[in-house]
């Protein structure tokens, strides 16, 4: 972690000062701007609203976009 941020590139302006425009904050389980999600941190978006029956919707490691793996087609139907 660095400046606060927790991934991503940290660079350095042609002044020598730090360029924090590569950063992110995937990884602090909060959905910041610009992230479709962090961690279990998907709100509002469901197994439901994706398209499924249930299930537990995830996140990649890069906070840019939903894993529906944990999702099901069909639950609790016996």
């Amino acid at each position: 972690m660095t400046a606060g941020y927790y991934g991503g590139t940290l660079g350095c302006t042609a002044q020598c000062r730090l360029d924090l425009g590569g950063c992110t904050n995937c990884g602090n389980g909060v959905k910041d701007a610009g992230e479709v999600c962090d961690g279990a941190a998907v709100g509002p978006a469901t197994c439901v609203s994706q398209g499924f029956y249930c299930g537990t919707l995830g996140c990649n490691g890069t906070c840019r976009a939903l894993v529906t793996t944990g999702c099901a087609v069909y639950c609790g139907d016996g």
